[in-house]
Parts: structure tokens; sequence; C-alpha cells
């Protein structure tokens, strides 16, 4: 993944269990700025484009949540 990036960000995620699955991106201060992802997801490895395009530069951060499992990322965007 390009990091910091101004295009299109592609995130690849690897599920072990068909779940819900929800992709979401908070600016800085914690609030969410855009849905990526929200809905069930079958067992398998996905690609994920995240436009970015849209949002300015700054620091952002990535939660994915798929079942028990949540990460959060850092997420650098520089235009």
């Amino acid at each position: 993944m390009p990091n910091p990036a101004n295009e299109d960000i592609s995130i690849q995620i690897s599920l072990g269990i068909g779940a819900y699955t929800k992709l979401r991106i908070f600016n800085s201060m914690g609030n969410p700025v855009r849905t990526v992802l929200d809905g069930s997801m079958k067992k398998g490895k996905y690609d994920i484009i995240i436009p970015v395009s849209e949002l300015s530069s700054g620091v952002y951060f990535y939660t994915l949540q798929s079942g028990p499992f949540k990460a959060t990322k850092r997420l650098l965007i520089s235009k």
C-alpha cells in the first residue's frame, strides 16, 4: 500500500471466516469520514479500493472489523 498517497489505495485483506465486515476511515479527531465496507463477506482474500481523491491532505486512520477481529492502522494522505 502506498503511504503517503494521493491516488486510490488498495488494501489487501484475508478473512478466515465469513462474517459481517466493516471498514471505516476516521480523521485525526476520531470522526468517521467514510465507510468503505459495511456488510456480510465470505471467507477469502479481497483487494479493497479506498478512494482518497475527495479527502484533504492529512493523517487518517482506518479500522477493519470482521467478526471478532478488529484492527486500526494509520493512513497519511499527501497531495
